[in-house]
């Protein structure tokens, strides 16, 4: 946090002026002394006059007075301004929750999960783990809707759910109607515990209290709270989007 700051300081694009000559001065007085210049379209720019704006970043860090536009601090000129942070944003990856509709056989529907750089993990069906988000929108499509939950998040984040991801990989889903603890085991549990790793709460209570429930509906509830949807109809063409989440060698 930086404080005290007499002079607000924003920065534009363009060249920094480079002799005093090219300063102007701000303010109704016209010109006058170099006090609180105001240098020519650059990397830096300094200005009397401006409305202060607050960034919104991952940790909503406020920089007021200084405020960042489109632009590059030049490092050669460091001494000049040598009080300007420089601030980068914490790099973000997508988190996707699918939720398939219903069909003949399943009445209840299906939920997948997809990260960024790591493919889809989809229990329950012949999907190989890691296979990309596109090819699994695709084969799903030829028998039934889709609804995708797409959820910005950090690369952190997005590792401790895909590490929980692959924990079940090669564990076949229990039959409920043979084994009791199947109902406790379903591809939406083991996605909700996929997203719980990477610290996302129930937004909604169910039937089973802090336990993850059974039912996909019940997944898609984390896709509404923390995600924007796209509707993906029977037979509707993939968006190229979806193939960022290819899995990456």
């Amino acid at each position: 946090m930086v404080t005290n700051i007499a002079m607000p300081i924003f920065i534009t694009p363009g060249p920094l002026c480079s002799s005093s000559s090219q300063f102007k001065a701000l303010g109704s007085q016209g010109n006058r002394d170099l006090a609180h210049p105001q240098l020519r379209p650059g990397p830096i720019c300094a200005s009397s006059t401006y409305e202060p704006k607050r960034l919104s970043l991952v940790d909503e860090v406020n920089l007021s007075p200084l405020q960042f536009t489109s632009g590059k601090m030049c490092r050669r000129d460091e001494h000049l301004l040598g009080f300007l942070p420089t601030v980068e944003k914490e790099k973000t990856v997508l988190v996707a929750v699918i939720v398939g509709g219903l069909t003949s056989t399943n009445p209840f529907g299906h939920v997948a999960i997809a990260i960024e750089g790591y493919g889809t993990f989809s229990y329950g069906t012949d999907t190989p783990a890691g296979t990309g988000l596109s090819d699994y929108l695709a084969k799903q499509g030829g028998y039934r809707s889709s609804v995708v939950y797409s959820i910005e998040t950090t690369e952190a984040r997005a590792q401790l759910i895909a590490a929980r991801a692959k924990s079940f990989v090669g564990k076949k889903l229990p039959d409920p109607t043979k084994d009791p603890r199947g109902f406790a085991d379903t591809c939406a549990t083991r996605t909700i515990k996929a997203l719980e790793a990477g610290g996302y709460s129930n937004p909604k209570p169910t039937l089973f209290g802090s336990a993850p429930s059974m039912f996909p509906r019940d997944a898609e509830n984390y896709g509404r709270e923390y995600g924007t949807q796209l509707q993906l109809k029977k037979g509707d063409t993939v968006p190229d989007i979806f193939k960022k989440f290819q899995k990456k060698d």
